[in-house]
């Protein structure tokens, strides 16, 4: 059986579905709404078409979370006798050198002369390098490398690495600073790239959340650490027979030989990038959800707001460089269509803001024009949708309490991120401008908000909050939700502190997810206007 060939069903199945809803509901419905006011109308028709993009979207990703829990491909079984081939496991680190995380790298129990840990540092700090040094001298089987310059970022490191280290290596395990193995993780990987075709590149294995194990987390990673569990339980595991199977960047054993095809481009989503251009050749990776190792979700919103920053620059840069080459190339529609949903949302960030304050204005008219925008059948699509991330959270969270904080706490972090990410990738996809490889910061004090970007988003909030108030639809409590969430920028910043600050910046991350809820209340009274 051919690997190449995925599966369509998953991701035709929600494309089916919005096309069923445009042709019986929405073009329907918006045939018989007489505004007699063509440009009203025609807002309402851009208006309507980026919402049926966010919609689609929408159900995609909903799907590959739902089909995982009653539908789990099987992982690649090892072959009756399994060879044991030579591993090199490279930890990259640029001053974030975890001691424990490294340390579980130097005592895996695969034989020592079959395999190779590497320290690649690109540390400027001279506390990270004394530590990487002590621990050198801890392990002298471990061997530190270190580059002249530190051009391509975390890409530029792992070239480096690979072509003048782990030169005799047949697989590479590559790693991130955080990450702590269990002590049988490079034995896993053995059997499960026993028996591969040479088509398959490499084999991504699964993380889950370091908060569940007992090590000290912040309230922030207790609330919102876990989706680390669901993405790599549900969507990367589907992915693997019915989309597309992206390089992660860390967890992931790639062959040498695929490497020597297609080196890391040096961008700062380095990974997808990989993976892309390794489909481009023909290769593809696969996926074990038996392999498992663990880490850190950014421990408050301040690292959380970095990582989002370099996710919208990178994807600018991959859809500069990289993405067109995809499209047209050998890869199934299938895989096309579902690395488009994947890196979607950030271009769809900028569109979905502005089409905020454009769906707050259109619904106010309506309102006002005492005309039902909604077909009666969307309101149910909507609760329901919104009714079936549930059983998806209370696979992953500890409880029923942990879900639904959650998913007001990520409702509220999430909005707020969202200008800020949507200029930076404006910024180096309109412009050109190369994206920064910001290190999401694993310990010492948490990273700072500039002054300017705080203000900017406190007079961006109360602005979006008094439009909201303004005009008056069903649409308002969304818009005042968005308000809430950008001006609590400063605020969202405290929601580890012990202190009464920091109790009512966690009383207020709820408030957005309210209005969300009260928001879906109100399409039930406007369907029957």
């Amino acid at each position: 059986m051919d690997r190449r060939i995925k599966n369509p069903t998953w991701v035709m199945a929600p494309l089916i579905t919005i096309a069923l809803l445009t042709a019986f509901l929405i073009f329907p419905w918006m045939q018989r709404v007489d505004l007699r006011d063509p440009w009203l109308a025609t807002l309402c028709l851009v208006n309507t078409a980026i919402w049926w993009v966010v919609l689609w979207w929408s159900l995609h990703h909903l799907t590959f979370k739902l089909v995982p829990l009653f539908y789990r491909p099987a992982d690649h079984p090892p072959a009756a006798a399994a060879t044991q081939p030579r591993f090199a496991i490279l930890y990259p680190t640029c001053d974030d050198f975890q001691w424990a995380a490294c340390q579980s790298c130097a005592t895996q129990d695969y034989p020592p002369e079959l395999l190779q840990v590497y320290i690649c540092d690109d540390s400027r700090d001279p506390v990270y390098k004394q530590r990487i040094g002590e621990f050198a001298h801890r392990y002298p089987h471990v061997r530190v490398i270190e580059r002249p310059d530190r051009r391509g970022f975390k890409a530029g490191n792992l070239n480096h690495a690979i072509a003048h280290a782990a030169t005799d290596a047949e697989w590479i395990i590559i790693l991130d600073a955080d990450q702590s193995l269990p002590q049988d993780y490079v034995s896993q990987f053995a059997k499960a790239v026993s028996g591969l075709p040479e088509s398959v590149a490499f084999v991504q294995a699964r993380q889950a959340s370091e908060h569940v194990l007992p090590t000290s987390s912040t309230r922030f990673q207790q609330a919102i650490g876990f989706e680390i569990d669901i993405f790599y339980a549900q969507d990367l595991a589907l992915r693997s027979v019915g989309g597309f199977l992206p390089l992660i960047g860390h967890g992931a054993a790639l062959r040498r030989s695929a490497w020597a095809r297609v080196r890391f481009p040096e961008v700062v989503s380095e990974d997808f990038a990989m993976a892309m251009e390794l489909r481009n050749q023909g290769m593809i990776g696969v996926y074990s959800h038996a392999i498992q190792s663990w880490e850190a979700f950014p421990r408050s919103f301040g690292a959380f707001l970095v990582r989002f920053r370099k996710f919208a620059g990178g994807t600018a840069e991959l859809y500069r460089q990289h993405l067109l080459r995809f499209v047209l190339g050998p890869a199934t529609f299938t895989e096309k269509t579902d690395l488009l949903m994947m890196v979607g949302w950030y271009a769809l960030m900028p569109v979905v803001i502005a089409n905020g304050y454009l769906s707050a204005y259109v619904g106010h008219r309506l309102w006002q024009l005492r005309i039902a925008a909604l077909h009666p059948v969307l309101p149910y699509v909507f609760v329901g949708m919104f009714l079936l991330n549930i059983p998806v959270l209370c696979t992953a969270a500890p409880t029923v309490w942990h879900a639904v904080q959650h998913w007001f706490w990520s409702s509220a972090v999430y909005g707020a991120c969202l200008p800020i990410a949507s200029v930076r990738f404006l910024r180096h996809f309109c412009f050109g401008k190369p994206p920064q490889f910001d290190r999401t910061p694993k310990d010492g004090p948490d990273p700072a908000i500039g002054r300017g970007t705080c203000l900017a988003m406190i007079l961006l909030g109360v602005a979006t909050v008094a439009w909201g108030l303004c005009w008056s639809s069903p649409f308002t409590p969304v818009l005042i939700a968005l308000g809430v969430s950008y001006a609590s920028v400063p605020v969202y910043t405290r929601l580890n502190e012990s202190s009464a600050w920091g109790a009512a910046a966690r009383w207020l991350v709820l408030l957005p997810g309210c209005l969300y809820l009260y928001a879906l209340w109100e399409m039930w009274s406007w369907q029957g206007v």
